[in-house]
């Protein structure tokens, strides 16, 4: 399969060489440098959760308080773009982290008048969801509970990529590789992408495919409907048959008391002919006064029922009590840890909501956010009030509190209830 990528490469180097020979005026305002430049601080406060998964905050240290500053440089000069971003990382665990991101580095140039080539990391939009995008084969991963990337986290693919646009359609191919540098220089998995739109009677409609090394293959499709000025409707649906998703080995055993010892992770259903989807559906209103209402609803074949969380538990919960006894049971150790690893941010289940009320003034917004998961009704609700100083500076404070029985998936999470105070300028 190497032997694709090196191919990709060469022929898209060809093109990008061939394309350097730029006419007079093909940059516009003449090549002029346009940039942003933003400087983030968030403190957060922490109340944590009486979970039997951390008793005592004792097994999994979770902060109770942290910092983050960043800042962050948009350049953007002729066909080359830069994103970069640096952060400092502070808590009461830890001693000061420091990281750098390389957000975005890419090279976009026109090839005709029908045709765009882009080379670089660059952060793709191709979902029509807000707060999941399952048609998002070659963009960030979404965060249910801050949608708006409000600490600018979201970073590019490196990728090759050709658009090709004509009428109300365009067609785009991606091929995608995680480049690895550690040791030496070498090429992660080959990965491609392709999405065809078409504006068809006032709707947005795009279908998408996707292959990568070791994974199946995706196929699916998105639509977004605007109805008059208030009114707008979207969807995503994307489908493989059999799944490459790590299940833990209890899930099919009917002792929750069991020592696996190795690994206990398996693709039970590489093989599988079962086909296997994410679905969401969603919608928003956006009233004359402003306030715009958004739901969605997501569901996910990958995730677990009722009965395989609830088996599940009571394994982590046995070992975890192996664990804290006296003397702890060392082989209980492994057991537990691996076992968290089926925990998900991007939710463990099968079915989700997701309400948001977006209130926006001139000096300030407000706006509440509901995460839930619908089978066990626990859930998130994240209220946000936003303050506009001026046209560079603006501060939020944010709340989130996570609620649901001791059994739930968010009731059993480290954290019961949060508080951020953040502040942005910039220029």
């Amino acid at each position: 399969m190497k032997a694709i990528s090196f191919l990709i490469f060469f022929v898209f180097g060809q093109m990008l060489i061939s394309s350097l020979a730029w006419p007079q005026g093909a940059f516009g305002d003449h090549g002029k440098l346009k940039y942003r430049l933003s400087a983030i601080h968030e403190t957060q406060f922490q109340q944590l959760n009486s979970t039997p998964l951390n008793v005592d905050n004792e097994l999994v240290p979770q902060p109770r308080y942290n910092s983050l500053s960043s800042a962050d440089l948009f350049l953007n000069w002729r066909a080359f773009t830069l994103d970069i971003k640096t952060d400092a990382i502070f808590s009461d665990l830890e001693d000061a982290n420091y990281e750098y991101t390389l957000r975005e580095l890419y090279f976009g140039h026109p090839l005709g008048d029908h045709v765009q080539i882009t080379v670089g990391r660059k952060i793709l939009k191709w979902g029509t969801g807000f707060a999941f995008n399952p048609t998002g084969v070659v963009e960030p991963a979404k965060d249910a509970g801050d949608p708006s990337d409000r600490l600018n986290r979201f970073q590019g693919r490196p990728i090759i990529a050709l658009d090709a646009y004509w009428g109300n359609h365009s067609l785009t191919l991606v091929y995608a590789n995680e480049l690895k540098s550690k040791g030496r220089f070498r090429l992660g998995d080959d990965e491609l992408a392709v999405k065809f739109y078409s504006f068809i009677k006032d709707v947005d409609v795009s279908l998408i495919g996707h292959w990568k090394e070791k994974e199946k293959i995706k196929f699916g499709f998105n639509t977004a409907f605007t109805y008059g000025d208030h009114l707008e409707l979207h969807s995503e649906f994307i489908a493989q048959v059999g799944s490459n998703k790590l299940y833990h080995q209890v899930l099919d055993s009917s002792d929750d008391q069991i020592f696996f010892g190795d690994f206990p992770y398996t693709t039970k259903y590489q093989s599988s002919k079962r086909l296997f989807y994410k679905l969401l559906m969603g919608m928003q209103y956006t009233f004359d006064s402003g306030l715009n209402l958004m739901a969605e609803y997501f569901y996910n074949r990958d995730g677990l029922t009722r009965t395989n969380w609830n088996q599940w538990r009571r394994f982590t919960l046995f070992h975890q009590k192996q664990i804290r006894q006296l003397p702890p049971n060392g082989a209980s150790f492994p057991e537990f840890y691996n076992a968290l690893n089926t925990l998900s941010p991007d939710g463990t289940m099968r079915h989700y909501g997701f309400i948001r009320g977006y209130l926006p003034k001139q000096k300030f917004g407000l706006e509440l956010i509901l995460f839930g998961n619908l089978v066990d009704s626990s859930g998130i609700l994240i209220p946000t009030f936003n303050y506009y100083f001026n046209s560079h500076l603006n501060g939020w404070i944010r709340a989130s509190y996570f609620g649901g029985r001791e059994d739930s998936e968010f009731g059993m999470l480290f954290t019961k209830s949060s508080l951020e105070l953040g502040l942005r300028l910039s220029f």
